[in-house]
This record gives structure tokens, sequence and C-alpha cells, in this order.
């Protein structure tokens, strides 16, 4: 039996500050792409794209890890993926991992990103324990991440 058969549908229904329906479906200001890749040329990958579109839209997945080989174009179908589906989320964020920075100095970014959107002062915690409470709890009180 499929675990994600039981579980709720995310509500994926675009919503002002208030709670009020969304009457656009354009990505409503928050938009961070960092160095992602250029997807200007992309062709052959439609069965790719159409499968994130259904792992992540449709079925509300949170997570999903693109493997392989260095140079198969990983980050592009991940880039032109996330340029798709930008309309349907209020805040779009790209950190790309190439020469990734230590774990702690990557949540510290995030954090410094997504606190003063939530409202809060972007005090960072000091441990990398403290960084992960916080940034699980933002995302568990808010349809951030």
């Amino acid at each position: 039996m499929d675990s994600n058969a039981t579980k709720p549908k995310r509500d994926r229904t675009k919503r002002n500050a208030k709670g009020e329906r969304s009457t656009h479906g354009r990505v409503r200001g928050i938009v961070l792409w960092d160095n992602a890749v250029d997807t200007s040329v992309f062709y052959g990958r439609e069965t790719g794209l159409a499968q994130l579109w259904q792992w992540i839209m449709a079925e509300g997945c949170r997570v999903v890890g693109l493997l392989g080989i260095g140079g198969i174009g990983k980050s592009t179908i991940a880039v032109k993926s996330a340029l798709g589906m930008q309309a349907e989320f209020e805040i779009v964020m790209w950190r790309s991992l190439s020469n990734a920075p230590p774990l702690e100095e990557l949540l510290s970014n995030l954090l410094k990103f997504l606190m003063p959107i939530q409202g809060e002062d972007p005090v960072i915690p000091a441990t990398l324990d403290e960084k992960l409470i916080l940034l699980m709890s933002i995302c568990d009180r808010s349809d951030v991440c």
C-alpha cells in the first residue's frame, strides 16, 4: 500500500497574508534564484518534467532528490521544473550545492532569507541543532517549505 494514499493533499491555493484566496497565478514577489543554471537550451526531458510536476504539485511531495553522475542535466531539469512551477508558490528560492558551503552556513543563509518574510527578528541561533529546529518550526507553521 502506498504510504501517501492516506495523506491529505496539500492545499496549493494561493492566499494573501489575511488567508484570502489570490486571484492571480503569478509569483507574488519573493524569488531568489542565486546562481541557477541557464535553461534557455532545453530539450528531450518532457517526461522528467512531467514526473516532477506530478510529484510536487499533484502529490504534494516536499522533497525530491535528483541523483546521477555529473553532467547529465540534474541541475538543468531542476531549474526548468522550478521555473515552470514558480507561479504556484509564494516563495521560490534556489540554492546550488556545487561547491557547497558547510551545512551551518547554508542553514544560516536560509534562515536570514526566511525569517524576515515570516515577520521574525533575523537573529540566527548559534548551534546547528537550534538552526535546524528553527527552520523546521518555520516550515511547520507556514506553507513556505
